[in-house]
């Protein structure tokens, strides 16, 4: 079995007075601004929309809110997330929101709002993947994984877990879940099972599995 492991880097500061990162005051007022807002669902999926209204009730205490007045480098959005909670009653001034560590929010794991991203890739018939292939660029496991697959027509979703941070917060659900311990990349995710490593025979018997 192949992998490949190194330190990661250490994790981002929640933002406070002595960060001096200068972070942008966040504010939903209704009826002003251009906002996106995402929340975790009851079905267990990502969504988002551009209108308070289209939030249902039950799922306003945790939103992540994306200020559309403002670049992704002023915000710092690799880094934090604003959250509002939208359940209480308006207020004059609307809703504040808290900046927290976006590594931080992803680490917790408690099952709540995950970290906003692109959706998994889809295939052409608006399927999902049966392979999700989570790894980095300098990993040569990982382009082994992914070569493998390719040759043998398997189609995969591709995810980054340094470059997508939602990525790697779905990966550490899912081997949380299955009770894994994370030491490495690439880690598969054929048809609900993980692999964690590249070995050819270890996919192809859970390819067989996932198929029947």
């Amino acid at each position: 079995m192949a992998a490949c492991s190194r330190t990661p880097a250490p994790p981002p500061r929640s933002p406070d007075a002595g960060t001096g990162d200068g972070l942008p005051e966040v504010r939903v007022i209704p009826g002003k601004g251009r906002y996106v807002f995402s929340w975790y669902g009851g079905d267990g999926k990502i969504h988002d929309a551009a209108q308070l209204s289209a939030i249902p009730a039950g799922d306003r205490r945790q939103v992540i809110v994306r200020d559309l007045s403002r670049t992704a480098d002023d915000l710092k959005s690799d880094r934090y997330l604003y959250l509002a909670d939208l359940s209480a009653a308006e207020p004059d001034g609307g809703w504040p929101t808290a900046v927290v560590s976006r590594y931080a929010f992803e680490a917790q794991d408690d099952g709540k709002l995950p970290a906003v991203g692109p959706e998994m890739e889809l295939l052409p018939d608006g399927g999902r993947p049966l392979v999700i292939v989570y790894g980095t660029s300098w990993c040569g496991a990982c382009r082994a994984a992914r070569e493998y697959l390719r040759s043998h027509h398997v189609p995969f979703a591709d995810e980054d877990i340094e470059k997508d941070p939602a990525a790697a917060a779905e990966l550490s659900r899912k081997a949380k879940r299955s009770g894994m311990r994370l030491g490495g990349v690439p880690v598969l995710d054929i048809g609900g099972e993980l692999l964690e490593g590249f070995d050819a025979a270890a996919v192809d018997r859970a390819l067989a599995q996932a198929r029947r």
